[in-house]
């Protein structure tokens, strides 16, 4: 960067304020940043959205995001998305149930104050640490409450970690009915975003590769499932156990199947129960007793949802019920982890090799024919004949 200075002053070039944010950027450790700031601030070069993310995210580095949540909220500071985005994967990059809240309290905050319109990928920064803990709940408990708050939408990201989250769960009797509801609404959710009303066929193949990832581990779990239960059972017993595929069906099935509309029933109803509270200062309800409290009970349909969602972990602190998943992040019980390991190993490979075979296949029939993959392109994109 250095040089970089030292060859536009060479060229007669003048370094305005978005050159001095990005040195501001590429400046390593406080000492450094500290000199940059204190040049910029000598010369009244104001910082720009990019070097405030920097500094925000420094200030949470070295002072942690406590300290830095307290110093943006003092009147005259001017939050940004990006600032907001930093501090909320500070907090709850360790989440607790105080973590949590005060992530949550700084994103209402800064709304009443009108400094910082929410977006989906606010919505996202929540969901991708939820979805790892496999909690969704509290994903779905998000969406509604920024929906009815900022009219905030989610989009295939948001599904793609709603199905991450079903994914990390262990097995229970409601996995396959979470999956393909999640798989529905992701189907939708494409079609809305990327292809319009273009007629192409929407199914599990043509959704974005990490949301393709997830649905192979999850066919991989049931597979791995199916296998070990033949191998358990008595050799006298013809019938083998065998699971339905989940991704099995394409966005024209899905919509005319009856389980569309149970689907998105079940999902509105668990939404509007687990909603996060839009009250400032109202704490919110992240786990669920599991015997009923007198002074604090809980409704019998949210605890039959709750169930269904598959939450592991309904009592405790919220630290305790996501170190449960991260403890255990191989989505099966103890004693199989190393079987599950292996077999999850072979399938990698196996889809891998046939990677290779593929690429291979099509790097040929580019030198065949250079322009057929352009012209294929076209035709997928936007609907060309012929």
């Amino acid at each position: 960067m250095v040089k970089c200075l030292k060859d536009m002053k060479a060229a007669g070039l003048q370094a305005d304020s978005e050159t001095w944010n990005c040195v501001l950027g590429c400046a390593i450790g406080p000492v450094a940043k500290y000199h940059v700031l204190e040049y910029m601030h000598k010369l009244k070069i104001p910082l720009t959205a990019l070097g405030l993310k920097s500094v925000v995210r420094d200030l949470c580095d070295f002072l942690g995001p406590d300290k830095a949540l307290a110093l943006v909220s003092q009147d005259g500071f001017v939050l940004t998305v990006d600032c907001v985005k930093v501090i909320v994967e500070r907090l709850i990059d360790r989440p607790s149930q105080s973590k949590l809240e005060r992530a949550w309290q700084l994103l209402l905050n800064a709304s009443e104050r009108g400094l910082v319109p929410m977006t989906t990928s606010v919505l996202n920064t929540f969901a991708f640490r939820f979805a790892r803990a496999g909690r969704v709940d509290w994903i779905l408990g998000l969406m509604r409450a920024m929906y009815t708050k900022w009219g905030v939408k989610p989009n295939i990201t948001t599904y793609q970690c709603l199905l991450e989250a079903v994914v990390r769960q262990p097995p229970h009797e409601n996995k396959a009915f979470l999956l393909r509801v999640v798989y529905g609404e992701a189907l939708k959710s494409w079609k809305k975003t990327s292809l319009g009303t273009a007629p192409m066929r929407i199914d599990a193949e043509t959704l974005p590769a990490p949301f393709r990832t997830w649905i192979r581990r999850a066919r991989t779990q049931f597979e791995f499932m199916a296998t070990t239960l033949n191998k358990n059972k008595a050799t006298a017993e013809p019938e083998r156990v065998t699971y339905t595929d989940p991704f099995g069906v394409d966005l024209d099935q899905y919509l005319k199947s009856p389980e569309n509309v149970a689907a998105r029933e079940f999902l509105d109803r668990a939404s509007t129960l687990l909603a996060w509270s839009t009250t400032p200062g109202e704490p919110l309800q992240l786990t669920y007793p599991q015997k009923q409290e007198e002074a604090n009970p809980i409704n019998l349909e949210l605890r039959m949802i709750i169930t269904k969602l598959g939450v592991g972990s309904q009592t405790g602190s919220v630290s305790r019920a996501v170190q449960k998943f991260e403890r255990r992040p191989h989505d099966v019980a103890d004693a199989m982890v190393p079987e599950w390991k292996a077999f999850l190993a072979t399938r990698k490979h196996e889809y891998r090799n046939k990677l290779d075979v593929a690429e291979q296949q099509r790097r040929e029939s580019a030198l065949h024919n250079p322009y057929q993959s352009y012209i294929d392109a076209l035709k997928a994109g936007f609907a060309v004949e012929g």
